[in-house]
């Protein structure tokens, strides 16, 4: 598993959840 990228997800789904 890459851990950027589940830093990225992460981020994404912390983005999409404050502009929910």
């Amino acid at each position: 598993m890459n851990v950027s990228g589940l830093r990225d997800r992460l981020d994404t789904a912390g983005n999409i959840d404050a502009h929910a």
